[in-house]
C-alpha cells in the first residue's frame, strides 16, 4: 500500500509540475485552435468578395495560364500552389512563393489581394498558435509544451482511473455539489476523461509538427514499410515545363474523376517532377486525397491511391485533418471547438486547485 501511494504521489507531482510548467503555453494554443477550427467559415465571411465571384467558371481550366496571367500582372512574383475548386462561383486561391494569398478570376482576369499576414485576423491567430508571436524559439517552446501536454494526458487519465466503487460518481459526473476544491476537481477530472482521446490525436500530432525531426522520420517510416498504393502510366512529356504542367492536370483529371478541390504545386522551368492533389469529399472518412507525380524525365506519371493504401499511410495524409477535427465536416469541428474549450480549461482548473492545496488558512485571533 505504502509503495502504491508513493508512487500515485509521485505520478500526481509530475502531472502538477508538468501542468504548471506547460499551462499557460496549453491555454494560448487551444484558444486560438478553437478560432482556427472554422478557418474556412470565418474566411468565407471576412472575405467573401475575394473568394466569391458573380461571374461562373466554365469550359477547360488550364494551370498553365493561370500562372502567365497572373505573373503577367505581378511582374517578379513567382507561384508556390494553384487551389482549385468545383464551385464555379469560387475564385481560383493562390499562394505567392512570398507567402501572401491572392484570389484570381479566371473569367475576368481579375486578382484581389488578402491583407498582409500582420493585418490578417487569421493568420495573427495562426502565428500566435503555432509560435507565439516568438519567432523559431516560439514554435519550439510550442512543441515542447504539447509534448509535455500529451505525456500530462496520460499521466491524468492514470490518476482518474477509480480505485473503488465510491469514487465512481466523482469520475463520471463533471458538475456536482460539493466543497470549492471538489466542483473544481471534478471539472478538471472528469471534463479532461470525457476529451480525452480527441486531445490526445490533437497534442501527438501537435508535437509531431513541431518537431520536424520525428515528422520526418514518421514519414520515412510509413512509406517504407506501410502500403502505398501506386500506379503508374506512361505519358509522352513536353519539353517545356508547363505544357507538361497541363499534362499533369488532364491526366490526373481522367485518372480521378470528380474532385471537390485540387491542389496544383507550381514547377520551377528546370525541375523534373510536377505534383498535385485532388480531394475527393469534404471529410476524412468520407474523402481521399489521391497524389499525382509526373517524372518529367522517365515520361512516368504516378497516382498515389488514398482508399487503397494502409492505415498509417491515409492517416499520414490526413494528418492537418486530424489536428484541426476537420475529418468529418461540420460535425467533428464543433466537437473540436468543443474539446478545444475544455483543453484551455484544464491548466485554468489545475492551477486553481494548486493554489487552493498551497494557499494557507488565516488563523482568527
Amino acid at each position: 500500500m505504502k509503495k502504491g501511494y508513493s508512487i500515485r504521489s509521485m505520478l500526481v507531482k509530475l502531472h502538477l509540475w508538468g501542468g504548471l510548467v506547460s499551462g499557460l503555453v496549453i491555454f494560448i494554443v487551444s484558444i486560438t485552435g478553437c478560432i482556427y477550427v472554422f478557418e474556412d467559415e470565418f474566411r468565407s465571411i471576412l472575405y467573401k468578395d475575394l473568394i466569391f465571384q458573380k461571374e461562373k467558371i466554365t469550359g477547360e481550366i488550364l494551370p498553365s495560364e493561370i500562372v502567365k496571367n497572373i505573373e503577367n500582372r505581378l511582374p517578379g512574383q513567382k507561384l508556390k500552389t494553384i487551389k482549385i475548386r468545383t464551385n464555379a462561383e469560387r475564385s481560383i486561391e493562390v499562394v505567392l512563393k512570398t507567402g501572401k494569398r491572392l484570389y484570381y478570376n479566371p473569367v475576368t482576369g481579375n486578382i484581389k489581394k488578402v491583407p498582409e499576414k500582420k493585418w490578417d485576423f487569421l493568420s495573427m491567430v495562426l502565428i500566435m498558435h503555432r509560435s507565439l508571436y516568438l519567432g523559431s524559439v516560439g514554435k519550439k517552446i510550442v512543441a515542447v509544451s504539447a509534448f509535455i501536454f500529451t505525456l500530462m494526458l496520460i499521466l491524468g487519465m492514470i490518476l482518474w482511473w477509480p480505485l473503488g466503487k465510491r469514487n465512481l460518481k466523482l469520475k463520471f459526473k463533471p458538475f456536482i455539489k460539493g466543497n470549492y476544491f471538489i466542483r473544481i476537481y471534478t471539472m478538471h477530472s472528469v471534463l479532461g476523461f470525457y476529451a480525452f482521446i480527441f486531445l490526445l490525436i490533437t497534442g501527438s500530432t501537435g508535437v509531431v509538427y513541431g518537431f520536424k525531426s520525428l515528422n520526418n522520420e514518421i514519414k520515412k517510416y510509413i512509406r517504407k514499410n506501410d502500403l502505398v498504393f501506386t500506379q503508374s502510366i506512361s505519358i509522352a512529356g513536353q519539353t517545356e515545363i508547363m505544357k507538361n504542367f497541363d499534362l499533369t492536370w488532364k491526366e490526373a483529371l481522367k485518372l480521378n474523376g470528380p474532385y471537390t478541390l485540387a491542389v496544383l504545386t507550381v514547377p520551377k522551368k528546370d525541375e523534373s517532377k510536377i505534383k498535385m492533389y485532388l480531394y475527393n469529399g469534404h471529410a476524412v472518412i468520407l474523402k481521399n486525397r489521391d497524389s499525382y507525380t509526373f517524372f518529367t524525365d522517365q515520361n512516368l506519371l504516378q497516382k498515389r491511391d488514398y482508399k487503397k493504401s494502409g492505415f498509417l499511410y491515409r492517416m499520414l495524409t490526413s494528418q492537418r485533418d486530424l489536428h484541426t477535427g476537420n475529418y468529418l465536416g461540420g460535425v467533428s469541428k464543433a466537437v473540436a471547438f468543443l474539446f478545444s474549450l475544455i483543453a484551455a480549461s484544464l491548466p485554468i482548473t489545475g492551477f486553481l486547485m494548486w493554489f487552493r492545496k498551497t494557499k494557507k488558512p488565516v488563523r482568527r485571533s
